[in-house]
């Protein structure tokens, strides 16, 4: 019981940054852009939340991820609050980039402390890289 507990506090504090995202100013049913995010930010939060769950179960925490986790995850909701709120392509690009960055880096800690923890943010990075490449088609789109 207390693993089940700790694994839905995990993906508790996963999706809570779900909740900075202004849904009244979007129409589900024709933005297939933010549904589309909404299921895959879902789909990588179970993902993320049992790579965490199994490092922490085993009490095998280091301080360097334990540092990059947290940073992680302060990081990611600045991207649904440039993109979604602020509607700001730039500000949304540079915490992609920095969200990027993090997660190479949580893979690499990953890694070292548990190996089949580190497959579970596979997804993860390569659903980072495609918002990225989606973000700079975005952008060079409005600027022309």
């Amino acid at each position: 019981m207390k693993k089940i507990i700790l694994f839905l506090t995990i993906l508790f504090f996963y999706l809570f940054p779900l909740s900075f995202i202004n849904f009244n100013t979007y129409f589900l049913e024709e933005n297939y852009f933010l549904l589309t995010f909404i299921i895959i930010y879902i789909s990588n939060t179970i993902l993320i939340s049992l790579s965490t769950f199994k490092i922490i179960k085993d009490n095998i925490l280091s301080d360097n991820y334990l540092f990059i986790l947290i940073i992680n995850y302060l990081i990611i909701p600045l991207f649904n609050l440039f993109f979604f709120n602020f509607k700001n392509i730039y500000l949304a690009f540079i915490s992609l980039i920095i969200i990027l960055i993090t997660n190479i880096y949580l893979y690499i800690e990953t890694r070292a402390i548990d190996k089949i923890s580190s497959y579970y943010l596979v997804p993860y990075i390569a659903i980072n890289v495609y918002f990225t490449l989606t973000i700079i088609l975005l952008m060079f789109l409005n600027v022309f």
